[in-house]
């Protein structure tokens, strides 16, 4: 603006002219090194008066009718645009127009103000051709600005259900980890008490042996042997007879668990259940799949089973501490994931449904979901 209006010359107030310059060199050299401080308000509103000014003082600062003259440049030239363009960036398309608005009434006044009246059609033309320029910046800027804002709340938003999945995966896991720890608990002191009541028995025969006379031993050793056979009966128990076309889905599940050799898979159900054999095989296709999925992917050697029902539904889980991954159940699964849709499919072919949590370091959950008529649970 400086060295345009310099090379042109011709000056009505050279004094004037000059000291409008320092105010906006002094004003640019502030923005300059304050960089963190041009959005802020009394910056946008300083920054507006000062265009503002500028673009009124050309009609004092050039001859009289000489603000329109095509022998030289504009007095505040682009200076105005970059304001449009701030205010576009800083307050959106609203706040982009109303600058925009703004310097259109103080470009409108500077025909009047040096002398030019609105008596031909071309004042209005040039004077709606240089508003033009500032509601295209202020209202383009203010759009960008908007898709911008717009951006950032969806990827925040996404950001935000990434992390309320880690924690329900997190949740998941610990849940499954403390039922493991109860289950590897519970088998534990059923196989120790058993060793312990065995090594007391021998111990007793040999008491016997050694005291035949005392009536009292063998009395107790018929005892614990009853007490031997009792534990054995619980963790041996027999199951039922089942219907015919019925299965038990503990064993099937249990031949699921057993042909997935790589990894661990510890399996815990809440309740026996009998489900009809194409139930319980596209189910468990379904499930071994996922545990599959897991000996490939998860890079893991160690997943768990959890079968409960509620309401007169099967819920089955795989669930595993793996690397996991990003998955959304809106969109086609991901290369190196189609294990995926085959698992729902097979689901869906029995009429149940399945779901997948998973984020990646948070390790991966697996839900199959079966309606259940009430006589397919085992009492």
């Amino acid at each position: 603006m400086i060295v345009f209006n310099v090379v042109s010359g011709q000056w009505e107030r050279a004094w004037l002219g000059y000291a409008s310059f320092a105010i906006a060199a002094v004003w640019t050299a502030w923005l300059f090194f304050h960089k963190d401080d041009q959005y802020r308000p009394w910056v946008l509103w300083f920054d507006l008066a000062l265009s503002t000014y500028l673009v009124l003082v050309s009609a004092f600062v050039v001859h009289e009718h000489a603000v329109t003259s095509s022998g030289r440049l504009f007095f505040a030239t682009a200076y105005p645009i970059s304001t449009a363009l701030m205010w576009g960036m800083a307050m959106d398309v609203g706040g982009g127009l109303f600058c925009a608005a703004v310097l259109s009434v103080a470009l409108a006044l500077t025909r009047p103000l040096n002398g030019i009246p609105y008596s031909h059609l071309a004042q209005f033309i040039e004077v709606a051709n240089g508003a033009a320029y500032y509601f295209i910046a202020g209202g383009t800027v203010g759009v960008i600005r908007r898709s911008l804002d717009r951006s950032a709340r969806s990827v925040e938003a996404a950001a935000v259900r990434e992390a309320q999945e880690r924690d329900l995966a997190a949740k998941e896991h610990i849940r499954a980890a403390r039922l493991a720890v109860r289950l590897d608990l519970r088998d534990e002191i059923h196989s120790g008490v058993l060793q312990d009541l065995a090594l007391l028995r021998r111990r007793l025969s040999e008491q016997i042996a050694l005291h035949p006379a005392d009536d009292t031993l063998p009395s107790l050793d018929r005892a614990l042997n009853h007490a031997l056979e009792a534990l054995r009966d619980v963790i041996t128990r027999q199951k039922p007879d089942l219907p015919t076309g019925m299965v038990s889905l503990e064993d099937w599940l249990i031949d699921t668990k057993r042909r997935v050799s790589e990894i661990d898979v510890a399996l815990a159900l809440v309740v026996q259940v009998q489900v009809p054999t194409a139930q319980a095989r596209e189910l468990c296709a379904a499930v071994e799949q996922a545990l599959r999925n897991i000996e490939q992917h998860a890079r893991v050697d160690t997943a768990w089973i959890f079968a409960d029902v509620a309401d007169d539904v099967l819920c089955v889980r795989v669930i595993d501490r793996g690397c996991g991954f990003s998955y959304d159940s809106g969109r086609p699964a991901a290369r190196g994931h189609s294990g995926i849709e085959g698992m729902r499919r097979r689901m869906e072919s029995v009429g149940g449904k399945m779901s997948v949590v998973s984020a990646a370091g948070m390790g991966t959950t697996v839900e199959f979901r079966l309606s259940l008529d009430r006589d397919w649970s085992i009492p």
